[in-house]
């Protein structure tokens, strides 16, 4: 069961990191030009920012924010750890 939420933990942060690498990723350079494609990337970007993990989660599963985190199998990629915003 532990390893279930641990595989829950590191998916959600994988999806949130996905979305949230939009908007830090993105400058004027490279940003769409079309408004409805940043309104909708910014949109995800803000809803699913508020499922990382918070921060005594982050902690008790043995990891630290800002450490890599590797899902391997079919998903395949590393993301950076992130805990929800003003918690610790």
């Amino acid at each position: 069961m532990k390893s279930i939420k641990l595989f829950a933990l590191v998916a959600l942060v994988l999806l949130v990191s996905a979305c949230s690498s939009i908007s830090e990723t993105t400058t004027d350079e490279n940003r769409p030009e079309d408004p409805v494609v940043q309104d909708r990337a910014q949109q995800l970007v803000n809803t699913y920012r508020q499922y990382f993990p918070p921060g005594d989660d982050v902690f008790f599963h043995g990891y630290s924010e800002g450490d890599p985190c590797r899902a391997g199998c079919w998903i395949n990629r590393t993301t950076t750890i992130r805990a929800r915003q003003g918690e610790i």
